[in-house]
């Protein structure tokens, strides 16, 4: 009786719960409740709906909420602020529409992302900026509160779901835009009522989550130790091979550090003695980490200039380097503020003369001018076709316009007067993927005679590099150096035409040496094993699309 009592209680307090809820954060429950209507009207009418009216509300419910627990930290969470506070917002939400997002579909949800995860680590932190005391505390309550609100928003769905299913299945006919209609109250309404109610306040004295303290306790912290053993002995592995394959290098180390980081934190005041040294070692831990990746992106932008991806890693990195700073400054007192740091990156990123996209796009074009006009291609500020160049820079040329276009980068007025033309007004053809004359074939695990050769490397991607030797895949030419020196150049093309004439194009898995294709010159002789590989051919054409491949050398 006690349980149905409770339960009773619970429903009976919910209409009350709500109200006080929508009237902490009335403008962030607006937004949610006017994307549901919009998301509503998208299935329901012909209407087509403003992708960036969207974008926007979704912004507009963390961005108001965030002004809410600003206004709460400082105690200043009367009307008059508070309205002063809906209009700084609604006017950062106009400029975003009329400004920001510019309607080019990829641009607008890379930026929209970067400003949006700015505006959470600002609401993160909102509540604590005046007092950093339960800054740990609250941001744990808010994890855990989303976590909850989730799990509530599926059992709510999954729930209705099943009444509807039952009613269909027993007594009406029910259209299957109404299971959809409790998706999206589900997620759209039903979640973030959920997640604002549960909010810390000022003032409030709850303890850590029990439940997150066990799970950084007895499962992450183990694991970032685990992960650090495995990760300083790859970098021993990698200083006594002499390589640094830098795809590999960076993804790990950035993975390493966006778990670390946030996990020491979290931990900064548990009681174990464990997490106490684990809390006061790992910052000194991070920054070998931290100078690797650093390492790893310089290199990469050495080489291919200034990319969105690789933009977005130094900029991570710069974030990880100023957070272990303020953790390790009097035991984290000012650690809050790496989540201020974080939202400022994101806000650089997304937009302005500095931002990821307007970076790359002035690198990229710098890099393509580069290489027109050492080939003669650029004269007068017009592109002149020139067929006759090397068939490095020519994949060069290739892969920026190619990365341009597919990125929605910014282009010098020269690209875009050739926009579809580029075979004529180059000289040769970009050699976009024709998924639809595409052909895909895997190898049959067999065991590998390697007998006749020196070495292997396995499962190449990219720039794979192996003691003395280093692999470039990325451009259409597969480059293999020997310290430092081009030992072989090898046209994707031409390894989809040999192969292709071998295979048995009825069937998708091969057997025997199928798949594989053997290179000789006076230094070195070079077989390629691919796993799988996507051939396009249109029986004039024979373009390599994709694969992955192991190489065996033998050196001259």
């Amino acid at each position: 009786m006690r349980g149905f009592s409770a339960l009773k209680s619970k429903v009976i307090s919910m209409p009350a719960e709500v109200y006080r809820t929508f009237y902490r954060f009335p403008l962030s429950i607006l937004s949610a409740v006017a994307f549901y209507v919009l998301w509503s009207l998208d299935g329901h009418t012909s209407l087509e709906i403003d992708e960036r009216l969207l974008m926007v509300l979704s912004l507009g419910f963390v961005l108001f909420a965030a002004f809410e627990l600003i206004l709460e930290s400082f105690e200043a969470d009367r009307l008059p602020y508070r309205t002063a506070a809906a209009f700084v917002g609604l006017g950062i939400l106009a400029a975003c529409y009329y400004y920001i997002f510019i309607g080019t579909s990829q641009r607008d949800v890379y930026v929209f992302g970067l400003i949006l995860a700015g505006a959470v680590f600002v609401a993160a932190v909102a509540l604590d900026l005046k007092s950093g005391d339960r800054f740990e505390i609250n941001v744990a309550r808010i994890i855990s509160r989303l976590c909850i609100s989730a799990l509530f928003a599926i059992v709510f769905i999954l729930g209705f779901l099943a009444v509807l299913g039952a009613v269909d299945l027993l007594l009406v006919d029910v259209e299957g835009e109404a299971y959809l209609e409790v998706v999206r109250i589900g997620s759209s309404v039903f979640f973030p009522i959920m997640f604002l109610k549960g909010l810390p306040k000022k003032g409030e004295q709850a303890e850590f989550p029990k439940l997150l303290k066990g799970l950084l306790r007895f499962v992450v912290v183990p694991i970032m130790l685990v992960f650090t053993l495995v990760l300083y002995l790859y970098y021993i592995k990698l200083v006594i091979e002499r390589s640094l394959p830098i795809s590999e290098v960076g993804g790990v180390s950035l993975a390493f550090l966006g778990i670390g980081i946030p996990a020491t934190i979290l931990i900064t005041y548990f009681d174990e003695k464990m997490q106490r040294i684990v809390r006061k070692l790992f910052p000194y831990v991070l920054i070998p980490v931290i100078g690797v990746l650093f390492l790893a992106d310089i290199r990469q932008l050495s080489l291919y200039g200034v990319t969105i991806t690789r933009y977005l890693v130094a900029a991570g990195g710069i974030g990880a380097l100023i957070s272990v700073a303020l953790m390790c400054a009097k035991k984290g007192r000012y650690q809050r503020f790496s989540l201020l740091i974080a939202a400022v990156l994101c806000f650089i990123s997304a937009y302005g003369p500095a931002s990821a996209y307007n970076l790359s796009s002035q690198s990229q074009s710098a890099r393509l001018e580069h290489y027109l006009t050492k080939n003669n291609m650029l004269l007068d500020g017009k592109i002149t076709p020139n067929a006759d160049i090397s068939s490095e820079d020519k994949e060069e040329i290739k892969s920026i316009i190619r990365y341009m276009n597919s990125n929605d980068l910014a282009k010098p007025s020269y690209l875009e007067e050739i926009e579809g033309e580029y075979e004529k007004h180059l000289g040769f053809s970009l050699d976009y993927y024709r998924s639809n004359n595409t052909q895909y074939f895997h190898a049959e695990m067999n065991l590998l005679d390697i007998s006749d050769y020196d070495y292997l490397i396995y499962d190449v991607y990219n720039k794979t590099s192996a003691g003395a030797y280093s692999v470039d895949s990325e451009s259409d030419i597969i480059a293999i150096k020997r310290n430092d020196e081009v030992v072989a150049e090898i046209s994707k093309n031409e390894v989809a035409e040999e192969i292709y004439s071998k295979v048995d194009k009825a069937a998708r898995t091969q057997r025997g040496d199928a798949l594989s294709f053997v290179y000789e010159n006076e230094k070195i002789k070079i077989k390629l094993m691919f796993s799988y590989i996507d051939i396009y051919a249109d029986g004039e054409k024979t373009l390599y699309e994709g694969g992955n491949f192991m190489l065996l050398l033998k050196e001259k």
